[in-house]
């Protein structure tokens, strides 16, 4: 009888563990959280929040080596079953430590994926999508993700969100300072170009055999001026990473490196071939400069620069509209050309230093209204209808408050 009753004690014990491990997980006591886990789990090996937990808890154990801490946290997020109700949270977690902890961009985003596939409602993958692409020079592709997280959220947090999507679009070098000190870069707000030159080198030697880092690195010397040295890191990824094909920023960056180096044939080929969807600002970027620049169809390349600026970054990319007032002028479309100056003129002045300095000023005051209008015609004037409408729905809520 007292066997029995000490055994039923020792059971009654061990199944209050959890409730003592979120005790301790609350106030930071990590090798406490992980040794009751540990005492829950051999209780109940197939406890799926607690295998998340014990996650968590090695990544956070300072006592427990960065390389120990991550193995084990992966081997218990891997227990997970993606027909749990608690799989996308697993496999999002897997997400973040590829991601910001292991820096392999690519396996991370395959991760956040999974987790959409078996949970569509989850809004963790779908920021963490959107921060993938700021981190590897690919924001501009990721603004699904970002309005799925900008629709989940309260409206306390809209203005917040909004805040953080200028800055993706306008300053992505720095607009996660908090995930590069994660990462280990260096000081975004100090030396942005550094910080991020030197992310790109870690997300590619990091995961060689992945296209992210490769594509990253090659788009950031091609607009340093050094297209030779892009195009070489570009050729190394065709050789290392074989999902280069389908990932439309290596083969952008590809293209213009092969075009400012004077290689235009193999460039019109990748576009040619090109394995990414066929739509998109890369994409009709990239079709418009080999019809362009190779092939003098000049009336189809300014239908292809057209396209590409429907797609973010087109509305603020003057560049491309000079490209179209080049063609306009061979094709002697002079008035056309003239408008279209006017328009880059305006859009120059819009996309100033000084102004974007201004509106980060706006972004500070995100309970006032009056600074809220700022930012409210300044998408007007950009013709982006959804952030300015989501700036002035801001707005009206501040009001009613």
């Amino acid at each position: 009888m007292m066997a029995a009753a000490s055994a039923a004690a020792t059971v009654g014990w061990l199944e209050t563990s959890f409730r003592r491990a979120d005790r301790y997980a609350r106030h930071g006591l990590w090798p406490e959280t992980r040794l009751e886990l540990a005492r829950y789990l051999w209780l109940h090996p197939r406890s799926d929040a607690a295998h998340i937990a014990f996650a968590e808890a090695c990544v956070r154990d300072e006592e427990l080596s960065r390389t120990d801490g991550i193995a084990w946290a992966e081997s218990h997020l891997e227990r997970v079953p993606d027909q749990s109700p608690l799989a996308a949270m697993a496999r999002s977690q897997q997400g973040r430590l590829e991601l910001l902890l292991r820096l392999r961009p690519y396996r991370a985003e395959q991760f956040f994926r999974q987790a959409i596939k078996v949970n569509p409602r989850a809004i963790d993958p779908y920021f963490m999508l959107w921060k993938l692409g700021d981190l590897t020079g690919r924001s501009h592709l990721c603004e699904t993700e970002f309005w799925q997280v900008y629709a989940a959220a309260t409206p306390a947090e809209r203005g917040g969100r909004l805040r953080e999507l200028f800055m993706s679009q306008f300053f992505p070098a720095t607009a996660n300072p908090e995930l590069d000190g994660v990462i280990g870069s260096f000081d975004a707000e100090r030396n942005a170009a550094r910080t991020e030159a030197r992310r790109y080198i870690q997300f590619r030697d990091a995961e060689p055999d992945g296209p992210y880092g490769y594509a990253a690195l090659g788009r950031w010397f091609g607009e340093e001026g050094d297209p030779k040295f892009a195009l070489a890191i570009l050729e190394k990824g065709r050789q290392e990473a074989p999902a280069w094909e389908r990932d439309p920023l290596f083969l952008a960056s590809l293209v213009n490196a092969l075009i400012a180096v004077g290689e235009l044939e193999q460039a019109a080929a990748v576009v040619d071939r090109w394995s990414a969807p066929r739509d998109g600002y890369e994409y009709w970027l990239s079709v418009g400069q080999v019809r362009h620049e190779l092939r003098q169809d000049l009336e189809g390349a300014l239908e292809a620069y057209g396209k590409a600026l429907e797609f973010w970054p087109g509305p603020a990319d003057w560049r491309t509209l000079n490209r179209q007032v080049a063609c306009l002028n061979r094709l002697r479309r002079t008035d056309e050309a003239a408008r279209l100056r006017e328009r880059i003129a305006k859009l120059e002045a819009l996309t100033s230093d000084q102004k974007l300095r201004s509106l980060r000023g706006s972004l500070t005051a995100l309970d006032q209204p009056e600074r809220i209008a700022e930012l409210v015609e300044f998408y007007r004037e950009l013709g982006r209808t959804r952030e300015m409408r989501a700036w002035e729905e801001h707005a009206a809520w501040l009001r009613q408050r």
